[in-house]
């Protein structure tokens, strides 16, 4: 993990942890919704607004900074699948390390609070994703599949759930940010400033960065899952804390 940093107000990471929290121990899903979607669109919001500053002027840039993260089995390639799709929404990028069918680590590349929010959500959406996986389990179809093959059937939809947990994720962090973006520039519009041209002028800088350090780097074979767990795990994305997609 990386250490705090100034660019960085933690009273955002503070207030995105309380709007969770409620959202956890309200009875009523409607307001678990709305808090859940605050939360989000508060870390999203707060990112645009900075990349703005640094654009016009109104703030230091934010320099770009690499960190490890670190993964244990099971499932390391499905927790760095998810990594990535969160520093692809938050336009940051991760590399990771392999060995064999494992991914040791990850290099995590970006501006330093891009990097921070990537952190916080990875580790609050890997908690909920590995609390859907193990309440998956196969079925021995009374008797007909012995314990070990059980157990093996099961690793494999767990995996699949990982991976569905990623995809929906993915999904929904795109249309958020998307979101955000539209709000912003309507908000500025007289600014005549494009936010997504300071988006794709930070993530450039990134790019670049990476290329530097990673100039030989290739992308991971895909690997196919069980379509039961995959579904399973695009639905738990569905109902994961970081709000219900409504902006389709």
């Amino acid at each position: 993990m990386t250490e705090p940093n100034e660019n960085v107000d933690p009273r955002i990471l503070n207030r995105v942890r309380g709007l969770l929290d409620k959202a956890a121990s309200t009875d009523s899903e409607h307001e678990a919704q709305a808090l859940r979607d605050k939360a989000m669109e508060m870390m999203t919001s707060y990112g645009i607004e900075q990349a703005m500053l640094e654009a016009t002027g109104q703030k230091k840039r934010d320099e770009i900074i690499t960190t490890k993260i670190l993964y244990k089995n099971p499932y390391s390639r499905e927790k760095h699948t998810l990594l990535h799709v969160i520093a692809k929404a938050f336009h940051c990028r991760a590399i990771g390390c392999t060995s064999g069918k494992s991914v040791l680590y990850a290099d995590l590349v970006g501006h330093a609070s891009d990097v921070e929010r990537v952190e916080f959500l990875y580790t609050l959406l890997l908690v909920q994703a590995e609390n859907g996986a193990a309440k998956v389990k196969a079925d021995s179809f009374n008797g007909w599949y012995s314990a070990k093959e059980v157990a093996a059937r099961s690793r494999a939809l767990r995996a699949a759930y990982m991976a569905g947990f990623a995809d929906e994720i993915h999904r929904r962090l795109t249309a958020i940010q998307k979101h955000a973006a539209a709000q912003n520039d309507a908000a500025h519009v007289s600014e005549g400033v494009s936010t997504a041209l300071v988006l794709a002028s930070r993530k450039e800088l990134v790019d670049r960065r990476y290329a530097e350090l990673f100039p030989e780097s290739k992308k991971m074979r895909s690997r196919s899952y069980s379509a039961t767990g995959y579904e399973a795990g695009q639905a738990g994305g569905r109902r994961a804390d970081l709000g219900q997609n409504r902006f389709n």
